[in-house]
């Protein structure tokens, strides 16, 4: 007991001031704080290394001095075609002199050793590059030497590096290279498919090779000329008259060409044209139609009268016009009008109006006519 009657233990905090008595409490979490900021810390010090390691990482095949190279023909290719691997190739002749040049990139030149050779590899031969200047390298081939690596398709130009040591590394490839090999198979059974008063359709009958596309052509001026558009495959539409010598021609990717046996189409057809002129539209339509009428007319009694010279011409006419007319009518396909064409001439409207039908079918139609007597 002190002096003053009071026990000299106290109670832990008494007498105290307030931050002395929250010291023992809050200095554990002071120090819990500190050592979780500093491990934080270190975690993200080491996410910023990893992420600026995998950033800095270079991938294998850019960072390679060796791929800093590039090829270029130059012999122009007769096409460039999709090769089996998405890589375009590039076709060329069979007796032409190929030159490749092998361009060097700056990374490689600073990689590479004199004496320093170069060998480009295709399908298994190798050719060795001469040097023409620092960074060039040219090689020169006859494709004729190469037909029989390419008769399996086409190879693909890989590049070789001997150094001084010996030691021979893998450049890799750039292009793909092929000649010009055996045309496509020629389309077969060429047919006429169906034909109207604007056009014809021709049919055939598609090969097994690889054809790019098909042409069809007409025998004009001497010389085979491309109608249509090409396809893809058979028919192809054609505009005009179902007359004269057509093909189809099979083209593949390097320009190849077969073409299929000809077909001759002689115009089975009768058509006459007219034109009038009116102030009023529909008045130069139906002009236009009785004169091509008139014409059909005139065909009709040629055609009976020289299978009948004594009929009478005069009443032939008028028989003739009048079944031209009547329930057993020919059938001839006119212009129709919402496809007439008209034209504004000194203060009139003209138009032309055709009309056809075929020709068998005409002359049988009109052999049934006679006149009276």
């Amino acid at each position: 007991m002190s002096p003053s009657g009071h026990s000299l233990t106290r109670r832990w905090g008494e007498g105290l001031n307030p931050i002395q008595r929250r010291k023992p409490i809050e200095e554990p979490r002071r120090r819990d704080k500190g050592r979780l900021a500093i491990v934080l810390a270190l975690l993200f010090g080491c996410a910023i290394i990893l992420l600026l390691g995998c950033a800095s990482t270079p991938d294998a095949s850019s960072a390679s001095p060796l791929g800093d190279f590039e090829i270029v023909a130059l012999t122009a290719p007769r096409r460039m075609c999709p090769g089996p691997e998405g890589e375009d190739v590039m076709f060329f002749g069979r007796d032409c002199q190929l030159q490749l040049v092998l361009l060097l990139g700056p990374m490689l030149a600073q990689r590479i050793e004199a004496p320093a050779e170069f060998e480009a590899e295709i399908g298994g031969l190798r050719f060795k590059f001469s040097r023409i200047s620092e960074r060039d390298y040219l090689l020169r081939l006859n494709s004729s030497s190469l037909t029989t690596i390419f008769d399996t398709g086409p190879a693909k130009v890989a590049v070789f590096y001997n150094g001084p040591g010996g030691n021979e590394e893998v450049m890799g490839h750039r292009i793909t290279l092929s000649v010009v090999t055996l045309p496509p198979p020629k389309p077969a059974n060429l047919r006429l498919l169906n034909k109207s008063r604007d056009g014809f359709s021709l049919a055939w009958d598609n090969g097994n090779g690889n054809v790019k596309e098909y042409l069809a052509q007409k025998w004009d001026s001497g010389e085979w000329q491309n109608v249509g558009s090409p396809q893809e495959s058979s028919p192809v539409e054609i505009a005009g008259r179902a007359q004269g010598r057509f093909r189809i021609l099979a083209i593949d990717c390097a320009s190849n060409g077969s073409a299929s046996d000809e077909l001759i189409l002689e115009d089975r057809f009768v058509r006459f044209t007219a034109k009038a002129c009116s102030v009023n539209r529909d008045r130069a339509y139906v002009a236009a139609v009785g004169l091509v009428n008139d014409d059909f007319v005139k065909e009709c009694c040629g055609i009976v009268m020289a299978s009948d010279p004594s009929q009478n011409r005069v009443e032939l006419m008028a028989i003739v016009r009048r079944e031209m007319h009547g329930i057993n009518r020919p059938g001839i396909a006119l212009t129709p009008r919402d496809e007439a064409k008209f034209v504004s001439e000194g203060g009139k409207w003209c138009v032309a109006v055709s009309g056809e039908i075929d020709r068998e079918y005409f002359d049988n139609w009109c052999k049934r006519i006679r006149a009276p007597g």
